[in-house]
């Protein structure tokens, strides 16, 4: 099996909390994580960005900023008095995703990920401070079963309930997309081979291949990794410029739209796929995809930051989506 990196970025927005009948004041807090199937090999980085300054301003000692604990997104802590009191939180964790694929089964991978949204309510009865976190009750855990398909990404909306004896509600976001796909670097466990591209074009080391060796099959074998590879990224980018020009037509008319150039992403697949198809030296095509593959991966990720600056915790997204919820459900009772 030839190891690859798929680079996944997954935005989790919690936005507003509503208590609807909570039993005891005190301070809350929710907490976010994302949790894959057992054996999958995978590493969590997470960066939050919140409305709130990460210093406390002595005057306002009911809430507390956002943060990162033990691998999990922590939202603004809030006090709770009344019933059917509403916080709007507007906490984003970007979960920064490495998973290890193979790179001749890649769809196959990402089916056994099992990605999962952890959602867990915590409380505190009185004199909250930031160093008494670990001491918090955990009062409710919710899981959802994210269906992450690599070329369409994710872009829903949850709501949220806790049970009944704790009973309050939470709207979030959810988006996602594949970022790359790229030699393993960041896991230094034996399972993991540290490989580079070529190997998982022809299967071992440029400099063990003899010319008895190079064959139609085998380049036939780089040929056709490099043409999903490149197939997959440029479907992930498809999928997020279709959803991220949709939300453009939804920005209130004040609001300054930012420039985007529409790629047609059919058309460069089938003129990468050509610029290979009739090279036959393994140095060149090793040359080449690596070009191709980085090329992707960069136009993928600029297109991401730029959705997620404009697009980050916006009241657009969150009643678009919402709508859409809503409509599913109504769907399933007709």
């Amino acid at each position: 099996m030839a190891d690859l990196q798929a680079e996944i970025e997954l935005t989790v927005e919690l936005r507003k909390f509503v208590n609807i009948d909570l039993f005891v004041q005190g301070y809350y807090q929710i907490r976010t994580g994302i949790k894959f199937a057992p054996r999958i090999q995978s590493a969590t980085k997470i960066e939050i960005k919140s409305e709130l300054s990460s210093v406390i301003d002595d005057s306002n000692d009911s809430i507390y900023p956002a943060c990162v604990f033990n691998d999990w997104g922590v939202s603004k802590t809030f006090l709770i008095i009344f019933k059917n009191e509403e916080v709007q939180l507007d906490d984003q964790f970007n979960f920064k995703l490495s998973v290890i694929v193979d790179a001749q089964n890649i769809n196959e991978c990402f089916n056994r990920l099992d990605m999962q949204l952890l959602v867990e309510l915590y409380f505190l009865e009185k004199d909250y401070s930031p160093e008494k976190m670990p001491t918090m009750q955990q009062l409710c855990s919710r899981c959802y079963k994210l269906h992450f398909n690599p070329r369409f990404g994710i872009h829903t909306h949850v709501p949220i309930l806790f049970d009944y004896f704790h009973l309050s509600a939470l709207t979030t976001t959810v988006h996602g997309s594949l970022l790359c796909l790229i030699p393993p670097y960041v896991f230094d466990r034996p399972a993991v081979r540290q490989t580079s591209l070529f190997s998982f074009l022809f299967g071992q080391d440029l400099s063990q291949i003899t010319t008895e060796q190079i064959n139609p099959s085998l380049l036939q074998r780089a040929h056709n990794l490099h043409n999903n590879i490149c197939e997959i990224l440029l479907s992930s980018y498809e999928s997020l410029q279709d959803f991220y020009e949709t939300m453009l037509e939804h920005l209130p008319n004040n609001d300054e739209k930012p420039t985007h150039i529409h790629q047609k992403c059919q058309q460069k697949l089938r003129s990468l796929c050509e610029k290979l198809k009739n090279i036959d030296d393994i140095h060149t095509i090793d040359n080449l995809a690596h070009a191709h593959i980085a090329q992707c991966s960069a136009e993928n990720i600029m297109l991401w930051c730029q959705f997620i600056q404009t697009f980050g915790v916006h009241e657009s997204t969150a009643i678009v989506l919402s709508k859409e919820y809503h409509f599913k459900r109504v769907s399933h009772f007709v």
